[in-house]
């Protein structure tokens, strides 16, 4: 029964491993991004995770929901953080690449920190990487449809002002 689990955990150690390397592809923007969105995720459906008793279709439905939306959310943020010196359609690109990446991160953090949280949520740990690679494809794909717009002094608005007097 357990070989399984240590097998899993094996390939996610091998896979932080080679995501933390010198040539891995990862930024270090996509790790970020993705490991607080996957810390994020984990809390939250941890936090859920007394409807499981009663309702666990409804449960396992809101685990998807939410796997999706953070890791949609992780896939925009890693990708409007993206310089946007490339061309149009190298740009989308590589917004998609970003979000794709992070999502996954995210995906497989949030399941690795409910999976230590409760045993019960192993099957995270399964799940979670293609769902928040799903949904951070989207992410990435909705920033690169929705750029955030640049000021005349080149700096992306972030939605604080800040008086110059």
């Amino acid at each position: 029964m357990l070989l399984p689990l240590q097998l899993l955990a094996v390939g996610y150690v091998v896979a932080v491993l080679f995501a933390t390397s010198r040539r891995a592809p990862l930024a270090s923007i996509q790790l970020v991004v993705g490991m607080i969105a996957g810390v994020v995720m984990g809390l939250i459906a941890y936090g859920l995770a007394g409807l499981a008793d009663q309702l666990l279709p409804v449960y396992l439905g809101l685990l998807a929901i939410i796997t999706l939306a953070v890791a949609a959310t992780a896939g925009a943020l890693s990708a409007w953080l993206l310089p946007d010196t490339a061309e149009p359609g190298d740009l989308r690109e590589a917004c998609i690449r970003q979000g794709l990446l992070a999502g996954t991160v995210a995906g497989a953090a949030g399941a690795l920190l409910l999976t230590n949280l409760s045993l019960f949520l192993f099957f995270m740990m399964v799940i979670g990487p293609p769902a928040g690679l799903v949904g951070g494809a989207l992410g990435g794909a909705f920033a690169a449809m929705h750029p955030l717009k640049r000021g005349p002094d080149g700096a992306r608005a972030w939605g604080l002002f800040v008086s110059g007097s």
